[in-house]
């Protein structure tokens, strides 16, 4: 999994035997909540999901939304 380098989340690969048995990834994503929307850590979204975010009001609600 390639996942850019950026401040907004950080993400590590947990390893549980049971996972790994029947050739299954699981990632932990820490996420900052704090970093606005226009960082680059959103660089990914396409217009629909920028359009979707936009209808919030509050700012933490549209981070929930992805």
């Amino acid at each position: 999994m390639i996942v850019p380098a950026t401040s907004a989340f950080n993400v590590h690969e947990l390893a549980p035997p049971s996972a790994s048995a029947v050739d299954i990834e699981i990632f932990c994503v820490s996420f900052d909540f704090r970093v606005m929307l226009d960082s680059p850590a959103f660089a990914p979204l396409s217009d629909d999901e920028r359009a979707k975010v936009a209808r919030f009001r509050r700012r933490d609600d549209a981070l929930r939304v992805r």
